[in-house]
């Protein structure tokens, strides 16, 4: 650990690049130093609150692992959240990820908000009645939206598991389809409303997050309160480990809440993570005529057959205008992001 560092923010507004530097000492930031129309502003941490525009749609930017592929990632998502003129949160509790971000990311707006996993005793209480011990830390992330989310009146939300997930598709493609997830959820009364990342995959059994909207129809940290013990895992006896997925498949499954997952018709979609050994859970793959192909695995297994699974009957199907694979070729996919295009610096 350093005992002071100066780190430098790059930011770009109106097409003008502007630096942000932060001062540090001991890893805590103390104060960092910015222009805003045209004269120089000074922020202290321990002195002024951070704002969030609740009339703008809201993400959280879950971040956690650093890869090779993690800086990517949440750049992509960084560039959709300025496409759609949304405020954002990035909840991280790995320090040295926080600081490359700062250094490295390239943001829209000085208004740059990263904050830790909530941890409170009624916090802890609830993990620990939704999760096994080796998904605690998991389950303080997933639950810092909802809680910080009433905390600061923010009604709905996107949660995004943003260190390792990427739509390979233009953020303005990408603004079309989180639009439609939302404007779907809100008709038809969904609670949480998640692409299809295990859903098919599990045959039907699994409800996860991963790329996922919230809506504001209930009351979410009393949901989590009024659960008292782990009694709901009773419904799941094959399962040994539990995380916050499991409880909210299981909140589906009493029907507590109506919590469903979607997909996208052409979507092709990357969960990076150990894709080689692992190609049927991570990967490149992609939503067409009632199949999810899994791109990764049929390149290294050499068998499309074995590659391509049903996607779940339960599951939503929203068609967004995404061209057929058969328009769209894996090269030309993988093009559109290359590294130049994730950066946008111009």
């Amino acid at each position: 650990m350093r005992l002071y560092e100066r780190i430098n923010t790059t930011v770009i507004i109106n097409g003008k690049t502007e630096n942000i530097y932060q001062f540090w000492f001991l890893n805590i930031p103390i104060f960092k130093i910015y222009s805003q129309n045209q004269k120089k502003k000074y922020w202290f941490p321990n002195l002024h609150k951070q704002k969030i525009n609740t009339d703008k749609p809201v993400f959280y930017l879950k971040i956690n692992r650093f890869e090779s592929f993690t800086l990517f990632c949440i750049q992509h998502w960084i560039n959709i959240v300025n496409e759609m003129n949304a405020d954002f949160y990035i909840v991280c509790d790995n320090k040295k990820l926080e600081i490359n971000v700062l250094k490295k990311i390239i943001f829209r707006n000085c208004n740059i908000k990263i904050i830790k996993s909530k941890k409170n005793n009624i916090i802890n209480r609830i993990v620990k009645t939704i999760a096994t011990k080796t998904w605690y830390n998991a389950a303080f992330a997933h639950l810092t939206p909802f809680f910080h989310a009433k905390e600061n009146n923010i009604k709905d939300f996107y949660t995004i598991d943003a260190d390792d997930t990427m739509f390979l598709l233009p953020k303005e493609k990408c603004k079309l389809i989180l639009n439609e997830v939302k404007t779907y959820a809100k008709k038809e009364n969904i609670s949480a409303f998640s692409l299809d990342m295990h859903l098919s995959r599990t045959f039907g059994k699994h409800w996860s997050f991963g790329i996922t909207y919230i809506n504001d129809n209930v009351d979410w940290t009393e949901i989590f309160s009024q659960n008292k013990n782990q009694n709901w895992t009773k419904n799941y006896p094959d399962v040994n480990d539990y995380n916050i997925d499991w409880f909210f498949t299981w909140l589906r499954d009493c029907k507590i809440l109506k919590n469903e997952i979607f997909y996208v018709e052409n979507l092709p979609f990357i969960h990076f993570g150990d894709c080689l050994s692992s190609p049927y859970f991570w990967g490149l793959y992609i939503w067409h005529n009632a199949k999810i192909e899994f791109l990764t695995a049929e390149i290294i297994n050499e068998n499309m057959e074995k590659s391509i699974i049903n996607i779940d009957k339960n599951a939503v199907k929203l068609d967004c205008g995404i061209k057929s694979p058969q328009e769209t070729s894996f090269t030309e996919l993988f093009n559109n992001f290359c590294v130049k295009k994730i950066a946008e610096r111009t």
